[in-house]
């Protein structure tokens, strides 16, 4: 959970020297649509809607300072592309903390994208809304997204009871390595 701090900005837009980060609107639901499976697979008008409405009452609950779940689009800034999906998830009840999560679309893979995005999302974690530490998991077979927690520094952990490969940043570390 946040520490009592700044509270969050809604709507949220994080930008990198390639990337714009920001929190959806109503008027992205097309969007949604053909972005929200990494495999290119289109969810339907309806479903993309109910995630629309649960991706904002989730930024309204963040705005208020409650961290559930921050879902960011992230779009290219020269093409206007959506590259993929970055963000936070505090659902768990597993009282281990907030977990950065981010998606990349297969015609985006291998650019450092999710390197750039997740870079954004921890700062913004571990600094604007004072996340003590942050967590992230990866999946065995996927060796790329294990990389890219390297790369932000983030210290393995091992595996978890699912198999997972887990990782932790806390605040500290992240001011030392920046």
């Amino acid at each position: 959970m946040p520490a009592e701090s700044t509270p969050a900005v809604y709507p949220l837009i994080l930008e990198t020297p390639r990337l714009i980060l920001r929190t959806v609107n109503r008027d992205d639901l097309q969007q949604v649509v053909q972005t929200w499976d990494p495999n290119g697979t289109h969810i339907s008008q309806d479903q993309a809607d109910r995630q629309v409405r649960w991706m904002l009452s989730n930024h309204g609950d963040l705005a208020a300072g409650k961290l559930t779940h921050l879902c960011l689009a992230v779009i290219h800034k020269d093409s206007g592309a959506w590259v993929g999906w970055c963000g936070l998830d505090n659902r768990e009840d597993t009282g281990e903390g907030p977990a950065l999560f981010y998606v990349v679309r297969t015609p985006h893979r291998g650019r450092g994208f999710a390197t750039e995005a997740a870079r954004a999302v921890l700062a913004y974690a571990l600094t604007e809304i004072n996340i003590p530490e942050m967590l992230a998991r990866t999946k065995p077979d996927n060796p790329a997204s294990r990389r890219v927690l390297d790369k932000l520094g983030m210290r393995y952990l091992g595996r978890n009871r699912a198999g997972d490969h887990s990782y932790a940043l806390t605040q500290k570390e992240f001011l030392n390595i920046r």
